[in-house]
C-alpha cells in the first residue's frame, strides 16, 4: 500500500452565501488529502496536524474520519482549538479570506509536547506540504524539518511542495522568500502557482519562475497558471489550456489540482497525464461552492492503482 502524508492545518470554514453562513471543514493540505483519498481509495493517505480537544475540534476530527483519512498522525491539544476562516466570493468566482487562527493548535505541530514528531513522517513514501504549512511552524521546527527532509530524501522518500503564499501568515516577505527558496531545494515534485511565485519573488514571466525552481533542484512538477493551464517545469512544450465555463468558486482550485496530479503520478503516469488529471479535477471543483465538493460530483479520472517508485517523468 502506497503511504502518503499530507501535513498542515485543517480549519473550520465559513462561507458567506447571500445572507446566510455555511459551516464546513477545509484547509489547503486537508483539501488535497481529501481529494487524493477519493481518487486513490486503496492508498493510505494520512493527515498530519494538531487539533484541540473541544467540541469544534471534534467536528473537524469526525470529518477527517468521514473522508477515510488516516488520523493516527492527528494530535490533540488540551489548551488550543482549531482555526477559523471566512470566505467571500465575488461575481467572477474569485475569493477573499478573513482568518481567526491565533489559538490554532496546528501552530504547535512537531514542537515540544505536540504528540506528533517528525520521525512519524519517515514511514511514508511521499510527504506533501505547502507554504502555509511552513508559515505556521516555529522557526526552530522549520529548521528541524529541513534537516529531517534531507535525511528522508536520502533514504528514498519523496517530497511534494506547493508554495501557496499567504502574506498575512508571514512575519515578512523576506522570511517567506528565504523559507520557500529553501523548500524548493528540498522537494522532488514542485507544484507552484505562477501568481504566488511572482508575488513573492518578483518574477516577470512564467519562464523565470520555471527556471528558478528548476535550478533549485526540483526533479518534476508543473507551473499552475489558472485559466492559461499548467505547463511542465522540465518540458515546456508540454502545456495546454482548457477554458472552464460556469466558474462558481475558485476555492481549492490549486489544492484539487495537486491531488489529481499526485494521484496520477503515484499511478505511474507521465507528466502530461498528471497535469491533465489535476486540471480535470480542479475544473470540476470550481463549478461548486466551497473547498470540498460532494463525492458524487468527483470526475471519474483514469487513475491506475498506486505503486511505489513511480517514475518522475
Amino acid at each position: 500500500m502506497y503511504r502518503v502524508a499530507c501535513v498542515g492545518e485543517v480549519m473550520l470554514e465559513l462561507t458567506l452565501v447571500g445572507g446566510s453562513v455555511q459551516l464546513s471543514v477545509a484547509g489547503d493540505t486537508f483539501n488535497t488529502a481529501t481529494y487524493l483519498k477519493r481518487l486513490l481509495p486503496d492508498a493510505d493517505v494520512a493527515y498530519v496536524t494538531l487539533v484541540g480537544s473541544d467540541a469544534l475540534s471534534d467536528v473537524v476530527f469526525r470529518r477527517l474520519e468521514a473522508e477515510r483519512l488516516n488520523t493516527e498522525t492527528v494530535g490533540r491539544s488540551s489548551d488550543k482549538t482549531v482555526g477559523l476562516y471566512a470566505v467571500t466570493v465575488d461575481g467572477r468566482g474569485e475569493r477573499s479570506f478573513t482568518y481567526w487562527r491565533s489559538q490554532s493548535a496546528a501552530r504547535g505541530l512537531f514542537g515540544g509536547g505536540s504528540q506528533i514528531s517528525l520521525d512519524r513522517l519517515s514511514s511514508f513514501d511521499l510527504v506533501y506540504l505547502s507554504g502555509i504549512t511552513l508559515a505556521i511552524l516555529t522557526d526552530t521546527v522549520r529548521n528541524e524539518f529541513f534537516e529531517w527532509a534531507v535525511a528522508y530524501r536520502a533514504a528514498g522518500g519523496l517530497i511534494v511542495f506547493d508554495s501557496n503564499y499567504r502574506p498575512t501568515l508571514w512575519e515578512s516577505p523576506d522570511l517567506a522568500r528565504n523559507v520557500t527558496a529553501r523548500m524548493w531545494s528540498l522537494c522532488d515534485v514542485a507544484l507552484p502557482s505562477a501568481s504566488d511565485e511572482k508575488e513573492l519573488f518578483g518574477d516577470r514571466s512564467d519562464r523565470s519562475v520555471i527556471e528558478r525552481i528548476k535550478s533549485a533542484g526540483a526533479r518534476s512538477g508543473c507551473l499552475k497558471r489558472g485559466e492559461l493551464g499548467p505547463t511542465s517545469l522540465h518540458h515546456p512544450e508540454v502545456s495546454f489550456a482548457s477554458p472552464v465555463k460556469d466558474v462558481v468558486d475558485t476555492t481549492a482550485a490549486g489544492d484539487s489540482f495537486n491531488a489529481g496530479f499526485i494521484a496520477a503520478y503515484i499511478g505511474g503516469d507521465g507528466i502530461e497525464s498528471c497535469m491533465r488529471a489535476g486540471h480535470r479535477l480542479a475544473s470540476e471543483v470550481i463549478m461548486h461552492r466551497g473547498a470540498i465538493v460532494p463525492a458524487d460530483n468527483m470526475p471519474l479520472l483514469s487513475i491506475r492503482p498506486a505503486r511505489h517508485g513511480a517514475d518522475l517523468e
